[in-house]
């Protein structure tokens, strides 16, 4: 787009691929559509609306799903998107493993491919592992693959495109996004990636402007405004988890005192509640508090109650501060009993400014165990829709 005299100018083909957009755009959110709702609800006149549908209907972008009889006049054609047509690569870096997928547009996990990772693999090592999965998803896709994107818990430095730092994988610390060979390829932390999964297929669909937190090990969150993370920034932050209640408090992993992570993260409310963390995992050792919840342990119940008020007064700040329209729930933490959620209700509606708190909604994630791994790829499919 050209700037003349302080007026925006725009070519013939920068329209059409704005309009292009706009199309498919509509069409992922709202679904199935005709052409004349399409050209209303872009403000687009019937011939420039069917000379875009016709092109996209021949690249494949769109598909046509049946006839809609009409009250008055003629029976109108739906289109939507073809979700298999655009597929791009989704990597999820945990701690014992690199898991990989291809995914499409609509969210399906067509191909999923798994490897092991260790301590004991040196940088160099990682890097050849990512680029093996990379490599073989790509060459399995029936279609042209867009990019690959990859999520990973740690701080990413946007402006340098490098991995600043990744819990559990101290390896992976100065790898440059450039060496994973990839091209294009973007990368984000767990937080973001699940909250693009959430705008995009879960239960933020509908709103552009919401405020995910994701609470476990670490507490993490991430805001969406205009249905975007913002990335211009060298950093994004969203380091909820170290937002210090109490000066005085008990001492946290990052050297301070008095972190939200001391009350409200998983291993803290294990402490607190008596239950040892597990040999086997951290998943055992939340079957053993749930046990102890069910049952009624005291301890158990107000280390949950404990954390869930610290959580929704750490909460009540950022809507204050941010005035999202919805809070999206994802992460171990929230499979806790209905105490937790419910001393985070009462904290928000304690501690929010009313005018706020009369529009919010909170939700709890619709994608489970798969979010990250989807908004890796959502990294990727989002490009699609700039024009």
């Amino acid at each position: 787009m050209l700037k003349l005299n302080g007026i925006y100018a725009c070519n013939h083909p920068r329209m059409r691929r704005m309009n292009e957009v706009g199309m498919l755009r509509l069409l992922r959110v709202r679904g199935p559509m005709s052409r004349c709702e399409l050209a209303k609800a872009l403000d687009l006149d019937t011939k420039t609306l069917t000379n875009v549908s016709r092109d996209l209907l021949k690249r494949g972008f769109v598909e046509s799903v049946g006839i809609r009889s009409a009250v008055r006049g003629r029976p109108n054609e739906l289109l939507k998107i073809c979700g298999t047509r655009l597929q791009a690569v989704g990597l999820h870096v945990e701690e014992h493993q690199l898991t990989g997928a291809l995914i499409s547009l609509d969210g399906q996990i067509i191909q999923r491919r798994r490897v092991a990772l260790s301590l004991r693999d040196s940088s160099s090592r990682l890097v050849a592992k990512v680029k093996g999965i990379i490599r073989a998803l790509v060459r399995s896709a029936r279609v042209p693959v867009l990019g690959t994107g990859l999520t990973f818990p740690g701080i990413l430095d946007y402006s340098s495109r490098t991995i600043v730092a990744c819990a559990h994988l101290p390896q992976w610390k100065g790898v440059h996004l450039d060496d994973l060979g990839a091209a294009p390829l973007s990368a984000m932390s767990y937080t973001g990636a699940k909250a693009l999964a959430e705008h995009w297929y879960g239960a933020a669909r509908n709103t552009d402007d919401f405020l995910l937190v994701d609470a476990g090990e670490g507490i993490g969150c991430a805001l969406v405004n205009g249905g975007r993370i913002d990335t211009r920034r060298r950093y994004i932050g969203g380091e909820l988890g170290h937002t210090v209640l109490n000066p005085k408090g008990d001492l946290c992993g990052c050297g301070r005192r008095g972190c939200l992570e001391t009350v409200a993260s998983l291993s803290a409310i294990l402490k607190r509640s008596g239950v040892a963390p597990a040999v086997s995992g951290a998943g055992s050792s939340l079957l053993a508090l749930q046990r102890r919840l069910s049952s009624g342990d005291r301890a158990a119940v107000r280390a949950v109650k404990d954390a869930g008020r610290a959580l929704g007064l750490a909460l009540a700040n950022q809507v204050n501060v941010l005035s999202p329209s919805r809070i999206v729930m994802t992460g171990e933490t929230f499979e806790l009993s209905g105490e937790f959620m419910a001393a985070i209700q009462v904290a928000l509606a304690a501690f929010v400014l009313p005018a706020y708190y009369k529009h919010l909604k909170v939700m709890q994630s619709q994608l489970g165990r798969d979010a990250s791994l989807l908004g890796a790829a959502v990294l990727i499919l989002q490009a699609t829709f700039d024009a």
